[in-house]
């Protein structure tokens, strides 16, 4: 085990956060460590120079702070418990079938292993065997589950709706400085500093079309980064469409949509025409879901880019024909490069395993997919890819027409926001996840939904919070509160609470 600066850092963050901070900002601590998902805190040379990065070690301060005893913290763990019991059963097969399936199917099936050991095209197969990625990934599946456990019991306070909308935004527009920081230093002097950011044992892949750098700011490739900003684009997007914290939330998602487009990414191209195909349909069978306004100011975005950049390809033939090859690499030649040829290979190998493994899987960890869909149906079989589906269905909830419209209560469209965030997370996931785990963010994400539904039912521990969440926002004009009676009032560059803390019971 090889301990890095950065692991120091996010440790003493957390010990120190861990005896004076709420439920609630530890949680915040571990997203704005998700932002360094190139960076790592632990090597496990024991494991093969397995990377623990900052997030996964900050989960671990969250659970704690979860668990440190409090009046309230059995109804809370109960109640968060029940709302992710599918999730939950979805990762206690997963971490037994790593340890189990991968015994049972031994040489049953070649495939290619999660980390390709030999081969530069990724289609060299080796019989199924035991791996230490096993272990690995039931050990990211159980953080995050854990993370959506933890992030369901911080959801316990009145304010924790607002807080969250503008972290969103926060870490939408940091990602996207980050990205277009390190495109900007490449090859310079102050490249040092991305370089000691990503100190992962990763692959660390600084890609490029014709000598322009692609994005991929702390990330270990473009396809990770473009995945990660997607998730963030969702939610503040949807955030903006509600009209909450829009002064935050609509600047967010520019920079993310712009920095998206540019990242010749094909995960993020798939994941915006997916989005784009969702917001039409949602704006076509059920009316008024997307105010006029807001679709006016989409479609005036998307002519002044394509206006831009038109304008731009106009100005130089030598430009024109870069971006014409990169968007034509990225989309329409993707399939026939070598990375699609490994992609589909990779796809398939979860229906084999699924069939080879009548139905029970061949465990997690044991090998190499593109499409979390393939992943999770290879890996888990028929009781893990329910139990996701069910979970997913249970966060989503598609037949309740809240999911479609704004309530007015703060708490409640920011949840609904989430909820968008971890369903189409899965569009880029299913054409580029490498294995069955949905990511810590998405369990964040999926347990802050629940946590906030939850207390604006009054379910959680009484009414009182239900209407304490119902007045808390953050206003984005004075008299045009996002729902309801603003508990913020508006003033000079800064947010004024309108009255007294309205949680008794601080988390």
């Amino acid at each position: 085990m090889t301990p890095t600066l950065i692991g120091g850092v996010v440790v003493a963050i957390g010990l120190l956060l861990l005896f004076t901070a709420s439920r609630l900002a530890m949680l915040g601590f571990v997203l704005v460590c998700s932002l360094f998902n190139g960076s790592a805190t632990v090597i496990l040379t024991a494991l093969g120079n397995v990377s623990i990065q900052p997030a996964l070690t900050a989960t671990g301060f969250l659970l704690l702070r979860c668990l440190l005893p409090g009046r309230r913290r059995e109804p809370l763990l109960g109640a968060s418990l029940a709302d992710n019991g599918w999730l939950l059963v979805f990762a206690a097969y997963s971490i037994a079938g790593a340890y189990t399936l991968p015994f049972l199917f031994r040489g049953a099936i070649a495939v290619v292993p999660l980390r390709p050991t030999t081969g530069p095209s990724g289609l060299v197969t080796l019989p199924l065997q035991f791996t230490t990625q096993n272990i690995t990934t039931s050990v990211y599946i159980a953080l995050s589950a854990v993370g959506a456990v933890c992030a369901h019991m911080a959801m316990r306070r009145a304010d924790a709706a607002p807080r969250i909308a503008r972290l969103a935004s926060v870490l939408a527009l940091s990602h996207a400085a980050i990205g277009w920081f390190a495109a900007l230093v490449n090859h310079t002097p102050a490249a040092v500093v991305i370089g000691f950011l990503r100190n992962g044992y990763y692959r660390q892949l600084d890609q490029s079309f014709d000598g322009y750098a692609r994005l991929t700011g702390i990330s270990p490739e473009p396809s990770q980064y473009a995945s990660y900003g997607f998730v963030w684009f969702v939610f503040v997007t949807e955030l903006w469409l509600r009209n909450i914290d829009r002064r935050w939330s609509g600047p967010a998602a520019l920079a993310l949509f712009v920095t998206l487009l540019a990242s010749t990414s094909s995960t993020a191209y798939v994941g915006l025409t997916g989005y784009g195909a969702v917001l039409a349909v949602r704006q076509i069978y059920f009316a008024r879901t997307i105010p006029l306004r807001k679709s006016i100011a989409i479609a005036a975005c998307i002519l002044t880019l394509a206006g831009c950049g038109l304008a731009l390809i106009a100005g130089s033939d030598q430009l024109a024909r870069a971006i014409g090859r990169v968007l034509r690499l990225s989309t329409a030649d993707k399939l026939e490069s070598g990375s699609g040829i490994a992609r589909m290979f990779w796809a398939m190998q979860g229906f084999s395993a699924f069939l080879h493994s009548w139905g029970l899987g061949i465990g997690v960890g044991s090998f190499r997919s593109s499409s979390i869909v393939t992943a999770i149906l290879g890996s888990s079989g028929v009781i893990g890819i329910t139990a996701f589906a069910v979970y997913l269905g249970r966060v989503f909830r598609p037949f309740t027409g809240a999911t479609y419209r704004r309530s007015g209560v703060v708490a409640a469209d920011v949840a609904t926001a989430a909820t968008w965030a971890v369903l189409l997370a899965l569009v880029p996931a299913s054409v580029s996840a490498p294995s069955p785990d949905p990511g810590l963010v998405w369990g964040l994400l999926a347990g802050t939904a629940l946590g906030l539904r939850r207390l604006v039912s009054g379910r959680y521990l009484g009414s009182h919070d239900a209407a304490a969440a119902s007045t808390a926002s953050i206003p984005v004009r004075v008299g045009h509160e996002a729902g309801g009676r603003s508990g913020y009032r508006a003033g000079p560059g800064k947010l004024r609470p309108a009255s007294p803390a309205t949680d008794p019971h601080p988390a």
